[in-house]
């Protein structure tokens, strides 16, 4: 049996950066892949890796600002092509705004009508954030599981069916070998709730998310990522898959319980993202439709994540989920905070594995 000091269960991005966190901070660590139902079905595995700072969530500002400056501007799996985030201009945050600054992170803010860098209308505007960008997943996972894998305080282990209760801690049950431990961390997206006890299940929602690869005849027509607030869609360039290839997303307000991820070739759907973001790039309006893939997202409740990670009633286990689509936005930082819980460290900033270097700018407001 292999005794750690803390388990974390779900190895995606959050799970990964915690991993690492904690091994940093001298504890030995296993990382083990959630109930195996869930396999392949990870939000890590699928998602579009949008990073900037601007988050109507304070709290969520602070660690996406921190994973930015200190993690993403120097991991090669980023793409640092600039983002541009069109909300309300009465739903502009200026205390979110004084934690970009204070995070050194640069923006400026566009107010509409305008055509640049997006269209927007009265009553619009526009956070536009030079550093920002995207994380390409599968580099990213790829790149964090060989640190993981490197690291002589990270034990791996293959998935998990249930965590028991017993003595001074806890014990792994599942393909893997057996583990003991201290404290347990679940991070398992929708299997989460299968590896707690009776009534700690947290309280989130899951939403359809299509995800679908467009192409604009006009090659680099949008060379940034784009996020409109209102409807809730997004889109990146998708170099990856093609000169002028985009990728476009849009969540469902519909609940969605279908566990897992589906390939789809249904047009109409698959274009609807892009039709709703055409107000803002007209040439979308335009887009060749080529393939979508359909999952689902978890959503918190509002306020959720200033309790995150959050404790159950059993000592010593917590758990971290509904990061509502932005988990590489904020794992790095996110993984820092847990392992200052588990260490009972208040300074997030002097014990990290990474530089702190960014660029500088101005902040201007307009």
């Amino acid at each position: 049996m292999t005794t750690v000091d803390c388990a974390v269960i779900g190895d995606g991005v959050v799970g990964r950066f915690t991993a690492l966190a904690l091994a940093a901070r001298g504890l030995l660590v296993s990382l083990s892949g959630g109930v195996p139902e869930d396999a392949g079905s990870s939000a890590s595995a699928l998602s579009g890796g949008l990073v900037r700072a601007y988050s109507a969530d304070p709290v969520l500002t602070r660690l996406a600002a921190r994973s930015l400056t200190s993690v993403w501007l120097n991991c090669p799996a980023y793409r640092r092509t600039g983002s541009v985030h069109v909300l309300p201009r009465a739903g502009l945050d200026r205390s979110v705004l004084s934690e970009m600054a204070a995070a050194g992170v640069p923006y400026r803010v566009i107010g509409g009508p305008s055509r640049h860098p997006v269209r927007l209308e009265r009553g619009d505007c526009a956070v536009v954030e030079p550093h920002g960008g995207f994380v390409h997943a599968g580099e990213a996972l790829r790149w964090l599981a060989d640190r993981c894998r490197d690291d002589a305080a990270i034990t791996l282990t293959g998935p998990v069916r249930q965590v028991i209760t017993g003595g001074d801690g806890f014990s792994l049950a599942g393909a893997g070998p057996a583990v003991r431990a201290r404290r347990v961390i679940v991070t398992a997206g929708p299997g989460t709730a299968a590896l707690l006890p009776p009534g700690s299940a947290p309280e989130v929602e899951r939403r359809r998310i299509v995800y679908s690869f467009v192409r604009l005849g006009e090659t680099g027509a949008a060379p940034h990522t784009l996020v409109d607030a209102v409807p809730d869609t997004w889109m990146r360039p998708a170099p990856e898959q093609g000169p002028g290839v985009l990728l476009v997303g849009r969540a469902d307000p519909m609940p969605w319980n279908r566990p897992g991820r589906r390939d789809v070739t249904d047009r109409r759907a698959g274009l609807r993202a892009a039709e709703a973001l055409a107000r803002r790039i007209p040439a979308l309006s335009r887009a060749e439709y080529l393939s979508s893939v359909v999952a689902s997202d978890m959503y918190a409740t509002p306020g959720h994540h200033g309790d995150v990670p959050a404790p159950t009633a059993t000592d010593g286990l917590w758990y971290v989920t509904g990061l509502s689509g932005g988990g590489f936005k904020i794992a790095p930082a996110l993984g820092e905070r847990i392992a200052d819980r588990m260490t009972a460290s208040d300074n997030d900033v002097a014990q990290t594995l990474y530089s702190n270097d960014v660029e500088g700018g101005d902040h201007v407001r307009s």
